[in-house]
């Protein structure tokens, strides 16, 4: 690979893409990526009242969530720790 083919990658990576790009990118809801950004689950920035999302990022959180997810719902016992507390 070439220096300057290296260089675009990078610049590529780092690209920083709005709300509805990102949503179509993952085929979800602009509304639900929303939610997981103001959740602080999805790495984001907000730049007034847009929201930016690096896609390398987002889509390394959501594998790795993915990837836990299957393990914490094999592993936990049904209704979580606190079940029947009230």
């Amino acid at each position: 690979m070439v220096v300057a083919d290296l260089e675009k990658l990078g610049a590529q990576m780092s690209e920083l893409l709005p709300l509805a790009k990102m949503a179509r990118r993952l085929g979800v809801t602009a509304n639900w990526l929303k939610g997981q950004a103001d959740a602080d689950f999805i790495p984001h920035l907000k730049a007034g009242n847009r929201y930016l999302f690096n896609s390398q990022a987002v889509i390394e959180v959501l594998a790795v969530a993915a990837a836990g997810e299957t393990v914490k719902t094999d592993s936990s016992p049904e209704g979580g720790p606190d079940a029947g507390e009230q």
